[in-house]
């Protein structure tokens, strides 16, 4: 079993052991480009990756649904402000995303804290938060340390 394979699986068990998620050709596809990637990337060059990999066109429509899916199961996030999508390593919900703004890494994290914050600051509101993930942009450990150099 891939990489890819395995963090799709950890996440359709968390997600509802009952009703396991499917992991179609396609899917896995997808899921090992932004996996391998290890950085934000935009569904065109995932697009463009898949292509070469399927070695047949696969059209635009068809890898945003998969994307779509692979968001709500849990493995991976849609970077609202660079149009992108990484790949999240660990099945929690994540509710920080820090991304590098030198090398692009992006680094998920849950922040019990924050969900309850918000959820409070949303009912006070009359408000029902469908999805919420806070972007944080700045400098990894690796960007930081080549600039100290």
């Amino acid at each position: 079993m891939t990489p890819a394979a395995r963090l799709f699986t950890k996440a359709s068990v968390s997600r509802a052991p009952d009703r396991p998620l499917r992991l179609t050709p396609l899917r896995s596809g997808i899921l090992e480009i932004v996996t391998r990637h290890r950085r934000p990337i935009r569904a065109y060059e995932i697009l463009e990756q898949l292509s070469g990999h399927m070695g047949k066109r696969v059209f635009p429509p068809t890898v945003y649904r998969t994307l779509d899916y692979l968001t709500r199961s849990g493995v991976v996030k849609r970077i609202e402000c660079l149009n992108a999508y990484v790949a999240i390593l660990q099945t929690a919900d994540t509710s920080l995303l820090f991304i590098c703004n030198a090398c692009g890494s992006a680094v998920g994290v849950p922040d019990p804290d924050i969900d309850g914050s918000l959820a409070k600051d949303a009912d006070a509101a009359g408000f029902a938060i469908e999805h919420s993930l806070l972007e944080v942009r700045g400098l990894c450990r690796n960007c930081r340390s080549q600039a100290d150099s």
